[in-house]
């Protein structure tokens, strides 16, 4: 529903999640998803730099048989988001890493405790996600992977970006 407020129109922008798995679909159903393709991490990792400002970590998953496809900028609740896309055979798996302002970006689903870590799970459009906030960016996951692929992904990404933040 939409409302008038101040002499401006608003719609009711769709919750995070959702708007998430639309975009992952919509990007899915690209010729090319990535705006930015490339394998090497490094070269993504500058390429958010350079196109956005946006400092991302971008994991390497190949251990586990997902491989790095490229990168776009995503609009996330009318913010810039880095938008990493992996392949694991023919599966894709989006990772969105937006910025976040104070609040609001609320994350809905069920609460999953992974290596001590705390993250919001759930199923949208018959893809599954996963996701968190740490204060300065909110992380989400969507892919038809099992949730413990999802979880093990998630949880390499916070550690490796815990430990540049470090550095």
């Amino acid at each position: 529903i939409a409302v008038l407020a101040g002499g401006r129109l608003f719609a009711p922008q769709p919750e995070v999640i959702a708007q998430l798995v639309d975009k992952h679909i919509a990007y899915a159903q690209l010729e090319a998803p990535a705006e930015f393709a490339s394998s090497d991490q490094g070269a993504v990792t500058e390429w958010f730099v350079r196109q956005a400002g946006l400092r991302v970590t971008v994991p390497d998953y190949s251990p586990a048989g997902i491989r790095l496809v490229g990168a776009r900028i995503a609009d996330l609740d009318e913010r810039r988001a880095a938008y990493v896309l992996y392949e694991k055979g023919h599966t894709l798996l989006s990772v969105f890493i937006a910025p976040t302002r104070g609040e609001g970006m609320e994350l809905t689903g069920t609460r999953a405790a992974y290596r001590g870590h705390e993250y919001v799970t759930r199923e949208q459009k018959g893809y599954r996600t996963v996701s968190w906030r740490d204060g300065q960016a909110i992380f989400g996951f969507v892919s038809m992977l099992d949730y413990e692929a999802l979880l093990e992904c998630a949880d390499r990404l916070r550690a490796e970006r815990a430990a540049q933040t470090r550095l």
